[in-house]
Formats: structure tokens, C-alpha cells, sequence
């Protein structure tokens, strides 16, 4: 079980109270409040650390790198755009799976626990401007949109590259297309046919975080391989060092080489899906909402260790849960 402590970060103060201010990160959690409250502050807090939890793990970063405060402020928390949420009295703690990082007086650290295995999370955080990717053509191609939002930008394209067929959508009874010819988003009714760009906001907001949900949640639950093995960091480091060695000698035998390639590739596979979402329930009617919540923990349950974070407004959400755990 992952954890998090706040204090004095952005608009939260004191932090919570209870649990010694600790706040867990369970297999659903939901943040709800009014605007300003912190609930996407410690959501991007939680993506942050995750995200640099997993870089350490597969030696994409150094614990040198990690420990400058610069690089944790200015690159980690402003592709977030919270670098400047930061108070001379900031406190922040983080309990991962394999690393635990603190943030006090100024300085950064990050320490391991004891190796007893690593599994790699597919880290997704689902932006609330998120309609845009839909309602403007190519913009892939416009400057000075957040960071985060390109990055769901890239993921919603390569999950429409990956459609073979229509997706029944869980509103309106709907079906999804995308033409790989003409690079379309259409939607299709019983009497219909529209792109995803003349639909309403709703549909605008709540299909991209479908289709992206659906397709990274798919793609690591159908793979059967050997990143499933609950090898030790340490482990996996010593096999990946030996494995590139293997690739790096010329004089190795072709066969040899390409099963290294495999099973090195096979290492750097997700091993599940922390899906982190701001308002799913963003123009959209209770009904609808319903659905929405329902396939978004669809998608949560096909992996035990899946996680779903979510920040919402809406009671209604509150009340969905409450019957989805009856």
C-alpha cells in the first residue's frame, strides 16, 4: 500500500489531522471538495512520486538525480505545473513499494526499503482539460499546452492506432470509430454519424478518458510474461546489466541476441495500471456519470494490483460508490 503526507503545500496547510496526517492510497480512492481545496495538488503528488519511484527502480534515474532539489522542483513537480505550490515550511512524505521519499527544510530524499520485489506501474494522469484533444484538430501540433496533457495526447492517439474494430461506448449507445485514413474521431448512433469533435462536451470529456483507460488497462492485462516474476530490484538490475552486456557483444550469436532483446523488453513491461483522473464526471448527467464510474472500475478490477485515484465535484460519484461496493 502506497501512502502520502502534505503539509503546507499549495492550498493544503496542515494536512489531515488524523492517521498521523498520513493519507493511504487504496485500490480506489476518491478525493472530493470545492475548488482550491488541494485534491489535484496531492493527486499530481501522488503521480509525481510514483513516476519517480519507477525511474529509480529501472535505473532511468539516479539517487543522486533524485536528491536535487532543482531537478524535484523544477522538472518533476513543474511537468505537473506545482513547482511553484512550494512554502518555506513544505513537509511532504512518500511510501512507495520500494522507495520512501521525504521533502523538509529545503532538501529532498529518497530512501529503499528492504528488496522484497518491484512491480512497474503504467502511470496515467488523466487531466481535466482533457476535452481539448477532441474538440481541436491536430493538436498535437499547438505550443504551450500543459505538459500532462500532451502526454494523454500521445496516449489517446496510439490507443486509436491500436483499434481494430468499433467500441461500444457505455453512454448513449454509441460506438466508436477511428478512421485511419482520413485520422477521424466518429462517433456512430442508430440514425447517425458524427466526429467526436461536433459531439457535445460530455462526450467531448468522457471518450478520450474511456478509450485510454480501456486500452492501457487491456494492453497490461493481457500480457503473460516474465516482468510478471516478482524478482527482487536487485535482481532485475543484475539480469538487465547481463542482458545488455549479451547485446553489446559483437561477436554474440544472432539467437542468442535475440532472446536477450525479448526478455529484456519483456523486464521493461508495466505490471499494472495506476490510472489517476481529474472530474470524470465533467458535463456529464448523473446517468452518465454512472457509467462512466462503472467502466472505469471495470477496467481497475482486471488487475489486483491496479489503481484508480480520483478528483471529482460531484456527490453523485460519492453515492455510484457506495453502490458499486454494495
Amino acid at each position: 500500500m502506497n501512502r502520502i503526507r502534505v503539509k503546507n503545500f499549495g492550498p493544503v496547510k496542515r494536512g489531515l489531522d488524523s492517521n498521523e496526517g498520513w493519507l493511504d492510497f487504496n485500490k480506489v480512492t476518491i478525493f472530493i471538495g470545492g475548488q482550491g481545496s488541494g485534491k489535484s495538488s496531492i493527486a499530481k503528488l501522488i503521480s509525481t512520486f510514483t513516476w519517480i519511484e519507477k525511474a529509480l527502480v529501472r535505473g532511468d534515474l539516479t539517487k543522486k538525480e533524485v536528491e536535487n532539489y532543482d531537478r524535484f522542483k523544477k522538472r518533476h513537480c513543474a511537468y505537473q505545473n506545482i513547482h511553484n505550490f512550494f512554502h518555506t515550511n513544505t513537509e511532504l512524505e512518500f511510501e512507495g513499494r520500494a522507495y520512501h521519499f521525504s521533502y523538509k527544510n529545503g532538501k529532498f530524499k529518497a530512501q529503499k526499503h528492504t528488496a522484497n520485489g518491484f512491480q512497474s506501474p503504467k502511470i496515467m494522469y488523466v487531466p481535466a482539460e482533457r476535452n481539448f484533444v477532441s474538440a481541436v484538430v491536430q493538436p498535437e501540433k499547438l505550443k504551450y499546452l500543459p505538459q500532462p496533457l500532451y502526454t494523454f495526447l500521445e496516449e489517446f492517439i496510439r490507443s486509436n492506432e491500436e483499434i481494430e474494430e468499433d467500441i461500444l461506448l457505455p453512454v448513449n449507445d454509441l460506438a466508436y470509430h477511428f478512421d485511419k485514413k482520413k485520422r477521424a474521431f466518429r462517433l456512430i448512433g442508430k440514425q447517425y454519424e458524427i466526429l467526436l469533435s461536433e459531439a457535445s462536451s460530455g462526450l467531448q470529456s468522457a471518450i478520450p478518458l474511456f478509450l485510454v483507460s480501456k486500452n492501457l488497462a487491456e494492453g497490461i492485462h493481457q500480457v503473460h510474461n516474465y516482468s510478471k516474476s516478482r524478482l527482487s530490484i536487485e535482481a532485475k538490475q543484475k539480469l538487465r546489466d547481463q542482458l545488455l552486456k549479451i547485446l553489446q557483444d559483437k561477436g554474440g550469436n544472432d539467437n542468442i541476441q535475440s532472446a536477450a532483446m525479448e526478455i529484456l523488453s519483456s523486464i521493461a513491461q508495466n505490471d499494472y495500471f495506476v490510472n489517476i483522473v481529474e472530474e470524470p464526471e465533467q458535463n456529464l448527467f448523473p446517468k452518465s456519470q454512472w457509467a462512466i464510474l462503472k467502466s472505469l472500475l471495470e477496467f481497475n478490477n482486471m488487475n489486483e494490483s491496479n489503481r484508480l485515484l480520483i478528483t471529482t465535484h460531484s456527490p453523485y460519484l460519492i453515492n455510484y460508490m457506495n453502490l458499486a461496493i454494495q
